[in-house]
């Protein structure tokens, strides 16, 4: 679905118009379905990348807050597993192949179709799981809001993101 489509101005529409006609508190989910279908509609799989990495950085932002012993154990299994998504779509072909020139070896680049704004909220989710060692920034508990902290990488390309403590509203730091 492109951005200048009558289906996008369709989509668009049906998205406002249902955002403001249901309950707030049916508000973050609303826009979370609507982000997933839209995502889906570029390319399904990558919905499911998608969840897995705003999923994976919400339960390891959860246990950093549970768990301060081992909150810097979990905030690095976190930044590594997001950091392992971005290599593979965006470097693995230039890294490995560029080993395989220095070894002299040939190498046959894999088809790795880069998924739209995988930087972004890649370091978005970072960011969010890094702002829950901050003492005045907390995880939100609902998955709706951690997915809309991340998306919002999606929307705002080229503008700095204020802290997490500014941008989504938090619960207290239980230390």
């Amino acid at each position: 679905m492109q951005f200048n489509s009558i289906q996008y101005l369709v989509f668009l529409l049906i998205a406002v118009i249902v955002y403001f006609a249901v309950p707030s508190k049916l508000r973050q989910p609303w826009l979370l379905a609507a982000s997933y279908f839209f995502y889906m509609n570029w390319n399904a799989k990558y919905a499911l990348l998608l969840f897995f990495s705003t999923f994976s950085t919400w339960v390891f932002a959860l246990l950093i807050a549970k768990h301060q012993p081992h909150r810097k154990v979990f905030l690095t299994l976190c930044i590594i597993i997001n950091l392992a998504l971005l290599f593979y779509f965006k470097y693995f072909n230039f890294l490995v192949g560029s080993a395989m020139h220095l070894l002299r070896r040939s190498f046959d680049p894999w088809d790795i179709v880069l998924p739209v704004g995988i930087s972004f909220y890649t370091l978005q989710a970072l960011g969010y799981s890094i702002d829950e060692l901050h003492p005045l920034c907390s995880v939100r508990l609902l998955l709706p809001a951690a997915r809309s902290r991340t998306d919002r990488a999606l929307r705002k390309h080229a503008a700095p993101d204020p802290r997490s403590a500014h941008a989504v509203p938090t619960r207290p730091h239980p230390g």
